[in-house]
């Protein structure tokens, strides 16, 4: 970067140190190189070379001499494997609460606020002035906090920073956190471990912490094995939350007995790799899909026993409270694998439900599932008694979680099936590149706003920004524009790692967390042997003309979506107010339409939206509708249909289906 701007170095003296200086008249490029005896130290400012070489020149000046370090140091195993450590001691924290520190880094603040309305005012300049203050810097570089003169301070600032002060001091009860961080790299792993002295006092973790704080995991809790995700934590039963809970248990049943005395020591949920997430993923409806298909959901709930004895207790009251309050709607059936005894607890005939559950009660543990295949699964590793690993697999004594990216990308299916976040955030930056190109047409959008600002809009989905002449916007590459979006391709959605492992420890008034990421390409998973479900099966792929009109339905709801974002979670009234998303009109006509109206040119929003409104071929229930609707709540329909038995709806949740007519018919509100 210095070569590219022609900087030079020089050699400049800084505490009887020759340090190398490379440096911008705007301080763009701002580096300082001093060699210690034994460290190479490289700042973007002289003031903190000089502060360093003082440190160095004292006997105990050095950080090891800090006890934030040396318990750190103890903590942290030295013949463990390790990168980096970092260590944020009390003293730093100290400066930066300080006054000083903070009064600065407000005016600094204030000072680039200043020069950025100044940017914004010249913006339409030819060749706007770069603006910067001799005291706090430029637009690409703040001066350092240990560079500035801070003698005096006003009364407001002065307030301001003892309200910032109390607010802390409040949260923190006068106590401040040395953090440190340990990383290591290997290949293709990730390792971090962080540990915060002491967690703040008022924590919102508070509860969670006194749960687990008196009891800790080992290798055999949460049941390990190979899943999708597991996520296990300690509880401890003689807590006060956990207490409260039997109390209230006991007041509620009316019966003097502790119904929570045969818990153990931990609790886990888990999701088995099973090929029935394959179906999920595959499916056009992945949370519509999961509810008719809950009985084979592979997610389990184990929690560790202490006493047969009480838990079968527990089960027994648990079951005389259901038949006693349920008298004949539910069905009991004992039943047996691997040489263990489970319950199936279904609906009587008539009860209006299909969802069975299935639960284990074993020696060391009670399993709760809806998939029978998985409680069998689990029963077959109780019986195979295999010793438990003497390498404890979780990274936190309190909190463990085991996580797959194959759980990442189900999860990422049924929240956001068509990548719908991710193109959202690409467009949002098109209205101002499109600003930027009507300001300067012969310009790239893109490198104009870099000019002026000094950073560069980059595509979220992985494109690149266009201009698209035929439509007279820019557009991404990949993801297209609100008006005419484009399907991101799964492929592009990535995730950071192929498995991830992460702990949380509660010790000694304050938090350790720890991290290992495998981000190596994953396996493949074993594609799912069982029959395509009726729901992904019976789809038949539509003609050119359906396509197109669940096309334009699906950009409709992005508009909608793009509205709603803009008005605070309020739907329009109407489709005609998705003008103010600059819809083209073209998205509002069924391509199957004889005889079109002519499409209006944009010379204005009104006599666009007067069009729309008169010629739309689409039918809009939102108005009065909350934003964030359901995958069952219709918002938009073609009327009059034009594909036969197939009619394109647009769901509440952004989905596009074909309906008969006979089922929009009954899926329509009653008028």
């Amino acid at each position: 970067a210095a070569s590219k701007l022609q900087v030079r170095p020089e050699t400049i003296r800084i505490a009887d140190l020759s340090v190398a200086q490379y440096r911008s008249a705007d301080r763009a490029i701002s580096s300082y190189v001093a060699v210690f005896p034994k460290a190479v130290v490289v700042a973007n400012s002289p003031a903190q070379i000089g502060r360093i070489a003082e440190a160095a020149s004292k006997p105990d000046g050095s950080i090891a001499s800090a006890l934030e370090y040396q318990y750190f140091r103890a903590e942290y195993a030295a013949n463990e494997p390790e990168s980096m450590l970092a260590i944020l001691p009390d003293a730093a924290i100290r400066k930066w609460c300080s006054a000083r520190w903070r009064i600065g880094d407000a005016r600094r603040i204030q000072a680039r606020a200043r020069m950025l309305d100044q940017i914004a005012s010249a913006i339409g300049d030819k060749a706007p002035a770069a603006p910067a203050d001799v005291v706090y810097g430029s637009r690409d570089f703040s001066t350092p906090i240990s560079e500035l003169e801070l003698s005096a301070v006003t009364a407001s600032e002065a307030a301001a920073y003892k309200q910032w002060r109390d607010n802390y001091q409040r949260n923190w009860r006068g106590a401040f956190d040395p953090i440190a961080v340990r990383l290591h790299l290997s290949g293709a792993t990730i390792a971090a471990d962080v540990m915060v002295l002491p967690l703040i006092a008022s924590s919102e973790y508070r509860q969670f912490i006194d749960v687990t704080r008196d009891s800790q995991l080992d290798p055999t809790s949460g049941d390990p094995h190979d899943t999708l995700l597991h996520f296990v934590m300690s509880i401890d039963r003689e807590s006060a939350p956990l207490k409260q809970f039997a109390v209230m248990s006991d007041s509620m049943t009316g019966m003097k007995i502790d119904l929570l005395g045969w818990l153990g020591k931990s609790v886990a949920i888990y999701a088995d790799d099973d090929p029935f997430w394959d179906e999920v993923i595959g499916a056009e409806r992945a949370e519509s899909f999961v509810e008719k298909n809950a009985d084979r959901l592979p997610l389990a709930l184990r929690v560790d026993s202490t006493s047969p004895f009480k838990l079968a207790a527990f089960l027994a009251t648990v079951r005389t409270k259901i038949e006693q309050s349920a008298p004949g709607l539910t069905v009991w059936e004992n039943r047996e694998h691997a040489g263990k005894p489970y319950l199936r607890v279904s609906g009587s005939e008539g009860a209006g439900t299909s969802i069975a559950v299935y639960y284990a009660a074993l020696p060391d543990s009670l399993t709760i599932t809806t998939s029978e295949a998985l409680l069998k699964r689990a029963l077959e590793r109780a019986a195979a008694k295999a010793p438990a690993d003497p390498v404890n697999p979780w990274l936190g004594k309190n909190v463990g979680l085991k996580i797959h990216s194959d759980a990442v990308n189900l999860l990422r299916s049924s929240s956001d099936p068509r990548g719908q976040a991710l193109a959202r955030a690409s467009w949002r930056n098109i209205p101002i590149l499109n600003e930027w190109k009507r300001l300067s047409p012969a310009e790239d959008p893109v490198a104009f706003h870099e000019r002026a600002w000094g950073t560069r809009l980059v595509c979220p989905a992985g494109g690149k920004y266009v201009w698209n002449e035929a439509t007279q916007t820019m557009q991404s590459t990949v993801a297209g524009t609100a008006e005419a979006p484009l399907p991101i391709p799964p492929q592009l959605v990535k995730n950071a790692f192929s498995v991830g492992d992460f702990g949380l420890t509660f010790e000694n008034g304050g938090l350790r967390a720890r991290m290992s990421l495998d981000t190596s390409a994953p396996k493949p998973r074993k594609p799912s042997t069982r029959p395509a479900t009726t729901q992904t099966s019976a789809r038949v792929l539509p003609k050119d003309d359906v396509k197109v009109c669940q096309t334009n339905l699906m950009r409709i709801g992005q508009g909608i979506m793009l509205y709603e974002n803009d008005h605070k979670g309020v739907y329009p009234d109407t489709l005609a107010q998705l003008v103010e998303e600059q819809m083209a009109p073209v998205v509002f006509l069924c391509p199957a339409h004889v005889n079109p109206p002519a499409i209006p040119s944009s010379d204005g929003a009104v006599s666009v939206a007067q069009w729309i409104q008169k010629n739309s071929d689409y039918v809009y229930l939102g108005k009065g509708k909350p934003g964030k609707n359901d995958a069952d709540v219709i918002l938009v329909y073609e009327n009059p249909p034009r594909h036969g038995e197939k009619i394109p709806v647009l769901f509440g949740d952004g989905h596009v289906t074909c309906l008969t007519p006979a089922q929009l018919k009954e899926q329509l509100p009653p008028k």
